[in-house]
């Protein structure tokens, strides 16, 4: 018992770390990227996409992300 309360503000202090840096990757998606002057490509369209799979909001989801992303490297979606 002794040693179960030595190793519990250790556990604790891991678990606040691990649960920070896990935390702090998802807000690395939404950062913006400076914008590239030599690529001449400024628009990009998002076509429908075909579900093939038992998921309704598959097709949904995965353009929401794609719109997310290509606007985090400064296209215009």
């Amino acid at each position: 018992m002794a040693r179960a309360r030595a190793m519990f503000p250790l556990l604790a202090l891991w678990l606040v770390a691990w649960s920070a840096t896990a935390c702090s990757s998802l807000d690395a998606m939404y950062l913006r990227v400076a914008p590239n002057i030599g690529n001449p490509i400024r628009t990009v369209a998002i076509l429908p996409l075909v579900n093939n799979t038992n998921d309704v909001g598959a097709p949904q989801y995965v353009r929401d992300g794609l719109i997310v992303h290509l606007q985090a490297l400064q296209y215009v979606v």
